[in-house]
């Protein structure tokens, strides 16, 4: 839940802890009636390759945060590159200068 949830509708730690439970045991139940009535109306592996479907689907988006997180981290790696360059020759540009007006 939100922050503002927590802190505004505040319930008690047990209230909170068996709505949770309760949540996720009856996510499991639908889980398990789904399993079985897959299994019943196109047998046993079509629960399979739902699994399997379920496996495929959670790789590929591990995949697509890998190579989000890998872009992000190529951007910030050029950005840092590309700055130093101009920092480096604005010194270098700087040094000219004071060199050139010292004469």
């Amino acid at each position: 839940p939100p922050f503002y949830k927590k802190v505004f509708a505040a319930n008690s730690v047990e209230e909170e802890a068996m709505q949770i439970f309760m949540a996720k045991k009856q996510a499991e139940d639908m889980r398990d009636q789904l399993r079985e009535i897959i299994s019943v109306t196109r047998g046993p592996s079509a629960w399979q390759e739902l699994i399997k479907l379920e496996a495929d689907i959670r790789k590929q988006r591990q995949e697509e945060i890998y190579n989000r997180q890998e872009k992000i981290e190529s951007i910030k790696e050029w950005t840092l590159g590309i700055f130093l360059v101009i920092l480096v020759l604005g010194v270098l540009i700087g040094i000219s200068w004071l060199v050139i007006q010292a004469q």
